[in-house]
């Protein structure tokens, strides 16, 4: 059996310990995986300035909270300043402090302290509101002073018996309306980066003084964008996907906290974010990514959808290909590898319909050559494109000798554009999308995404397969096809001498 004493030294060194022995409500759920890496950042004195980028619903206001209690039980401040995107949201903050402070009336009548309060010595001061908290600690009686305040609020110059803030708390500061415009969003910045950051106590003072910031980002200026620039600043982010699978496709991404959004519903959400065209807010709120209109060099709503391809037209297969690795890579070297891409195109009266494609990163050759037979047979391209240079035009080589081999035989033209890659992308999809004459199936997530981000993109593999596809269908025959079948053609006769 564990006494209080023991108890109090375990919880000083293990925070979840800490969150379920006094919070046990709030810490109900298992945590996930990164809230020991934002612990790590909260407890350590060096890392003054904190710029912590989480994804919607990831407990970045009960993590604050229940820190906020830790720095109270542990007695390691005097002055704590609360901050929200109104007084109202702050107050509810204060007020879940004020509650596991409070004495409660038991069954026999009596007051009785909760237990994080009779284990470190507290209880309430002369004020005790929603918004103003004065803690006294201890058989010493060391008042704590707890401030709450709306970042529109008088948060200049703030100070309690003489003291600065010792821990200033920003909980999720920033909103759709503070965030609408240019001018309220250097509003905040201001705020931030001057009143308050410059409010802190200073080093000398209080070597533990912190200053923590957790937000959702809203725009590629705000504060959460300025503060990454700042070299005072630790800045971190944390999406709703791993770190690893953050950049692949939907069907490959991983939950980043499985115990409270499994990764089945998580590619769910996001699928039906695709398909209602709300990939942007998806971005914004789960994977802390902005996708700015103003840089994008595409637009989401111009994507057309279709159930069925039309059953005439032409076909392309495309192959984005990539050299496969040398030697065996482990999962994390993997992710850092570009993508192979190898699909089907098709042109009808005009119009470009992505019918297919697959997409493997550090994938071998023999990988793309049963794709190539298996869309082949599906699709019954008339021609093959392929880049014709370096480990291409080996791949080119070994297709053409796979096919003598089976006796199955598709024409495969060499790709020989020389434009740089983002250039290919925006000459052949640009003009196509923007007058919608680009259509896609729903479930073409990873194009969706690729689409709706460039050039902010990690991978642009499935774009360019897409470009390459697109270009390989632009000849002068194919052009004359997609001309409107309802004009009669003019018959030319020759004139008498």
């Amino acid at each position: 059996m564990v006494d209080v004493n023991q108890l109090v030294q375990l919880c000083a060194v293990d925070d979840n310990l800490f969150c379920t022995t006094f919070f046990p409500k709030a810490a109900r759920q298992a945590p996930a995986p990164f809230h020991s890496d934002i612990w790590r950042l909260l407890n350590d004195p060096a890392r003054r300035y904190l710029n912590l980028v989480c994804f919607r619903d990831s407990a970045k206001t009960t993590l604050l909270r229940m820190f906020t209690g830790k720095r109270v039980g542990f007695n390691m401040g005097k002055t704590i300043l609360y901050v929200s995107a109104s007084e109202a949201h702050s107050a509810r903050s204060i007020r879940w402090i004020r509650n596991r402070i409070e004495p409660k009336m038991d069954k026999t009548g009596n007051l009785r302290a909760e237990f994080f309060a009779q284990t470190f010595g507290l209880r309430p001061g002369a004020k005790w509101t929603d918004t103003e908290l004065e803690i006294f600690h201890g058989v010493d009686a060391t008042p704590i002073w707890i401030l709450g305040a709306g970042i529109t609020g008088n948060i200049r110059g703030i100070n309690f018996d003489d003291y600065r803030p010792d821990l200033i708390v920003l909980d999720d500061i920033l909103t759709d309306e503070n965030g609408a415009t240019l001018e309220q969003r250097e509003k905040v910045t201001e705020l931030v980066m001057g009143s308050l950051k410059g409010s802190l106590a200073p080093a000398s003072e209080s070597p533990n003084a912190k200053l923590v910031m957790l937000n959702t980002p809203q725009a590629v200026d705000d504060v959460v964008h300025v503060a990454e620039k700042d070299p005072e600043f630790c800045s971190v982010r944390y999406p709703c996907w791993t770190p690893e699978t953050l950049s692949l496709d939907v069907s490959q991404q991983i939950s980043s906290w499985e115990a409270r959004h499994p990764t089945d519903m998580r590619r769910a959400e996001k699928r039906a974010a695709i398909s209602l065209n709300r990939l942007s807010i998806f971005s914004k709120e789960k994977e802390v990514r902005v996708i700015s209109k103003e840089t994008a060099a595409f637009r989401e709503e111009w994507l057309r959808f279709y159930d069925e391809p039309p059953e005439a037209g032409q076909t392309v297969l495309a192959i984005d290909p990539t050299p496969p690795p040398t030697k065996r890579l482990d999962q994390k070297q993997v992710a850092k590898k570009d993508y192979q891409v190898i699909g089907a195109m098709k042109r009808h009266g005009g119009n470009f319909y992505l019918l297919d494609y697959d997409a493997m990163q550090a994938a071998p050759p023999s990988w793309v050559i049963a794709k190539f037979f298996e869309m082949r047979w599906k699709w019954r391209p008339y021609k093959c494109v392929v880049e014709s240079v370096a480990y291409q035009a080996t791949l080119k080589w070994i297709i053409e000798q796979e096919m003598a081999k089976r006796g199955q035989w598709t024409t495969i033209e060499p790709f020989n554009d020389i434009k740089s890659k983002p250039v290919r992308i925006q000459n052949a999809l640009h003009g196509l999308a923007s007058n919608g004459r680009l259509f896609i199936k729903r479930e073409h997530t990873g194009f969706i995404e690729q689409f709706a981000t460039y050039p902010a993109v990690e991978f642009d593999d499935i774009l360019d397969f897409a470009a390459m596809a697109v270009i390989g269908l632009q000849n002068s025959y194919l052009d004359l096809e997609s001309s409107d079948d309802n004009i009669v053609p003019l018959r030319h006769r020759r004139s008498a001498p």
